[in-house]
């Protein structure tokens, strides 16, 4: 609440010695919701006091010293990608305290990795021609994408790669960095189909999905439930990790 609110309440409360008269004068005046009875008795006793509302300045030493300050200052100057809880360990700190010394100390915030693919020296054209190629298509039957059951697939690294839900940098802006992921390491591949109205999948992989493994998946279960489904529909596979059909 405003400083002059309470003071307002305070002079209400010095003249009337009710703090129902005062509520109902300050409905009136502010148009909102005032303040409850212990407030108002607090804010009296507090002026009588100190003569005035507001807190007193609190004197002393500051609860965090500046040499521990410059202490957790230099721990993420050589790693920056370090959690709060393994910085807590090594300094010797309480998470709770080096949490606010990282936010209301030295301004840092913590930023969430991204996770790019590794794209190679001619990803770039194949994709750009495949989107030119795509829309050219939708501009000649505006219900084509009606017609296609996108596919896509998850990973679960099974090596611990990184998990950029889990991974911050902790800095003043944000470095917008990212993480390579290489697509050959160990792992359990997850696909499904995505069509405008319905969900083909999942479907799991271990190991690399290579040709065979789609071919089944495409024979065995994507081609039965489209069938069922609308016959004419046409499946779309990884165009966008490798380029034109």
């Amino acid at each position: 609440m405003a400083f002059e609110q309470k003071a307002q309440c305070v002079l209400w409360f010095h003249e009337t010695k009710l703090p129902i008269n005062v509520q109902r004068a300050f409905r009136r005046c502010y148009g909102h919701n005032p303040p409850d009875t212990k407030s108002i008795k607090r804010w009296y006793e507090k002026f009588k006091e100190t003569g005035s509302v507001t807190d007193l300045s609190r004197s002393g030493r500051p609860s965090v010293s500046e040499a521990t300050v410059e202490l957790v200052r230099q721990s993420f100057q050589r790693s920056s990608t370090k959690s709060t809880r393994q910085a807590s360990r090594e300094l010797q700190i309480l998470q709770t305290s080096l949490v606010r010394i990282l936010h209301k100390r030295l301004r840092l915030h913590a930023y969430k990795v991204q996770i790019v693919q590794d794209l190679q020296p001619n990803d770039c054209p194949r994709r750009a021609e495949f989107a030119i190629q795509f829309l050219n298509r939708i501009d000649i039957e505006s219900n084509y994408l009606n017609r296609i059951c996108f596919s896509d697939e998850s990973t679960f690294h099974v090596s611990g790669m990184v998990n950029r839900h889990n991974v911050r940098i902790w800095g003043s802006e944000n470095a917008h960095a990212s993480a390579q992921l290489q697509r050959d390491s160990p792992k359990v591949n997850v696909r499904y189909g995505l069509m405008h109205n319905k969900v083909i999948g999942p479907f799991f992989f271990t190991g690399k999905s290579i040709t065979a493994n789609v071919l089944n998946l495409l024979q065995l279960f994507i081609a039965p439930q489209l069938e069922e489904f609308q016959p004419w529909i046409m499946f779309q596979q990884e165009h966008p990790h490798t380029g034109v059909p």
